[in-house]
């Protein structure tokens, strides 16, 4: 999910050929909600949130950490399994 608008997701999928859905927070409700708006800026800042099938946050990473998907994706394997 990120706060631009649905054309640039697009354009960024098509780029990377992402194998998920995007998410757009254009209005900026979810990324204010999480409290990862920069409201000054009008920018969220890059975080991951793992939350399990019960709505339950478990593992939150962000910055630069939130660039390295392995830990994640680790996580997700675990709860899918």
């Amino acid at each position: 999910m990120s706060v631009d608008a649905w054309p640039t997701q697009k354009k960024f999928a098509e780029e990377t050929q992402a194998q998920f859905t995007l998410l757009s927070d254009f209005a900026k409700e979810v990324s204010h909600m999480y409290g990862v708006l920069d409201e000054k800026a009008g920018v969220a800042w890059r975080v991951t949130f793992v939350i399990d099938r019960e709505g339950a946050i478990r593992r939150i990473d962000s910055g630069e950490d939130a660039l390295d998907i392995s830990g994640v994706k680790e996580l997700c394997e675990e709860l899918n399994s």
